[in-house]
């Protein structure tokens, strides 16, 4: 063989490794994404039956299973919580509520706003909040951590 022919082969042979391990890359890529969706399905499952954390196992990982779908409940209404939130944000809020309220019939959150309390007909309540106003938003917590209220009060 020539050094040009060698020159080549050693190319197509690099090539080759390179397709291979592109494929291996990929074939992990895809498996990670499937063990994370497998994951989240589990977690919203769980909230839908009311039992998170108690679906069997070892007490261990029923109480990290617990956490985690503690976290992930509570996580959609953190980022709205606070001393001066504007009224979209707080609409926003009653949307999630909403959301929250007719996924999930067992954890359900009631809004208080001007002394009244709101599990249900949360768009009506979301009409009352003007655009152009400040809100304080206050969340309490039942015995198993989830949040079962939130507060809103107008601050300007």
């Amino acid at each position: 063989m020539r050094n040009s022919d060698n020159s080549i082969v050693t190319i197509l042979i690099l090539v080759a490794i390179i397709a291979v391990l592109g494929v291996l890359f990929a074939l992990r890529v895809m498996n990670a994404g499937n063990v994370n969706t497998n994951t989240q399905g589990q977690v919203t499952e769980e909230l839908n039956k009311g039992n998170a954390g108690t679906s069997g196992g070892s007490q261990v990982q029923g109480t990290q299973t617990n956490e985690m779908t503690e976290q992930a409940f509570n996580s959609r209404f953190a980022p709205y919580i606070g001393q001066r939130r504007d009224g979209v944000s707080v609409k926003k809020l009653i949307d999630e509520v909403n959301k929250n309220n007719t996924t999930y019939k067992n954890r359900n959150v009631t809004v208080e706003y001007g002394g009244t309390n709101y599990t249900n007909n949360l768009i009506g309540l979301s009409d009352t909040i003007s655009i152009m106003s400040q809100y304080e938003v206050k969340v309490e917590y039942n015995e198993d951590r989830y949040i079962n209220k939130i507060t809103i009060n107008k601050v300007d």
